[in-house]
């Protein structure tokens, strides 16, 4: 009984360190499951943390980011040098 209260404890625990999401992930997730055309989805590191180039698909509008996803400057046609 021990060990299975071991397990089902263990289970939870690497359930949320693998569920865990950072807000880019968080918030990329919601944008993608509203399959809406259009809307901006951002791009998230391999940390999680917001790509430090940010562009919106269907504008060609892209900025720069700093890690929390704050737009750091004006919205230019291209690819900004961050």
């Amino acid at each position: 009984m021990k060990v299975f209260a071991v397990l089902a404890l263990f289970s939870c625990l690497v359930a949320m360190v693998i569920g865990a999401q950072t807000a880019c992930q968080l918030q990329r997730q919601q944008e993608q499951a509203k399959n809406v055309v259009g809307n901006f989805i951002p791009k998230c590191d391999a940390d999680g943390s917001y790509s430090q180039v940010q562009c919106h698909g269907s504008t060609g509008y892209c900025w720069c980011a700093d890690k929390d996803g704050n737009q750091l400057t004006k919205s230019a046609r291209g690819k900004p040098n961050c």
